[in-house]
């Protein structure tokens, strides 16, 4: 299974992709948030996790088009990486 990471940053793809392995998870990341609102009704994963910071004006789009898809109602908005950590269910 696949989780899907929006963020510019490489290096904490890596690192995403480092603690979700135990859990069976591989890491596919994407910087291109405009075509993924497009396209969010091809995206097959098993989660996804949005850098909100990286995309101050695209991640609320985004929302709004994954709770219009059948994403909409497993969805969990998270304030920090330490939550989204728990959420996920490992440690941080």
């Amino acid at each position: 299974m696949e989780l899907l990471h929006l963020s510019t940053h490489q290096e904490q793809t890596e690192r995403l992709g480092y603690h979700v392995a135990p859990l069976g998870l591989s890491v596919v990341r994407r910087d291109d948030v405009q075509d993924l609102i497009q396209d969010v009704y091809q995206v097959r994963v098993a989660a996804m996790l949005c850098d909100v910071d990286d995309f101050p004006r695209l991640w609320k789009p985004l929302v709004q088009r994954l709770r219009s898809s059948g994403w909409g109602t497993a969805m969990r908005a998270v304030k920090d990486s330490e939550i989204a950590a728990r959420s996920l269910g490992f440690n941080p």
